[in-house]
């Protein structure tokens, strides 16, 4: 298992059996470049960010490393001093596992768990705090998102997206009990306002058992620019073919899409990854 994320064409993947190891890998030029083994007091895990500052042009790398002193560290492409920097954290947090992260505008919103250091060692224990919290790759600051419950509700699957430049939570409690029980709905939850995070709510129903039936094994993948929900099927079987689920919730629509020439030698089944902003990148790493 690898932990992922893209953003406006560079790939940036970390291996869950050696965390300290950050690569960046450019898809278009097909160029990859190993960062700096990230220096961690500590064996405790770390959630890894990868966001853009539109500004100066930099692209950053952002680890929250678990552990007493709570270290979070940024990394600069292109930076002559290849290192990491100490930065200034959040309180004791844990990016979720299980969640997703979504970078707009320089800026990238994840969700967190708070936690609790023991006082007898080096362990720590949850506690029932979770909370959705952004970074600033510009200023290199934290700050607390007031999200509403749905959004942090790890029973409600949240997902968050970009929904057309604004940051979006999609929810649902679908499952294989709801279904026989017809509850189809799921939720679309729109920070209007930065400044003021306020938020409005949108419920609408998943018109298609297929597509609901995908979301009892993953995710809602994202949004596309023009406002569609889409799903890529998270496990890709060779030789079978691969579609996207595209629904409009404002016209009720659904569709599918097949992917052409997705058919691999291999035998394994691969992991799929949905982007819904692809731009071509021709910067040399």
């Amino acid at each position: 298992m690898f932990e992922f994320q893209y953003v406006r064409g560079l790939i940036c993947c970390r291996s869950s059996s050696d965390s300290h190891l950050v690569m960046i890998y450019n898809p278009t030029t097909r160029q990859s470049i190993s960062l700096p083994e990230i220096d961690s007091p500590s064996n405790n895990g770390m959630g890894c960010f990868f966001g853009y500052n539109p500004v100066m042009n930099q692209y950053k790398v952002m680890c929250v490393i678990n552990g007493p002193e709570h270290v979070c560290q940024v990394f600069t492409l292109g930076d002559p001093k290849k290192q990491w920097r100490n930065i200034l954290g959040f309180g004791n947090h844990s990016p979720s596992a299980n969640t997703t992260r979504v970078h707009i505008d320089g800026t990238i919103y994840y969700v967190a768990r708070a936690f609790i250091w023991s006082e007898n060692g080096p362990t720590y224990r949850f506690t029932n705090e979770t909370m959705v919290l952004s970074f600033d790759f510009r200023s290199e600051r934290f700050d607390h998102i007031n999200a509403p419950e749905p959004v942090t509700n790890p029973y409600r699957n949240p997902t968050l997206v970009n929904y057309k430049g604004k940051l979006g939570c999609l929810c649902c409690n679908i499952c294989a009990m709801s279904l026989s029980k017809g509850n189809n709905g799921a939720e679309l939850w729109v920070m209007e306002s930065a400044e003021k995070q306020e938020w409005s709510n949108t419920i609408f129903c998943l018109p298609d058992y297929s597509f609901k039936g995908l979301l009892c094994v993953v995710r809602f993948s994202g949004v596309t620019l023009g406002g569609d929900i889409f799903i890529v099927e998270h496990l890709y079987r060779p030789y079978d073919p691969l579609y996207v689920y595209f629904y409009d919730p404002k016209q009720n629509s659904f569709r599918r899409s097949e992917i052409q020439g997705t058919s691999t030698s291999h035998s394994d089944s691969v992991i799929i990854v949905g982007v819904s902003d692809h731009v071509e990148n021709t910067m040399c790493l």
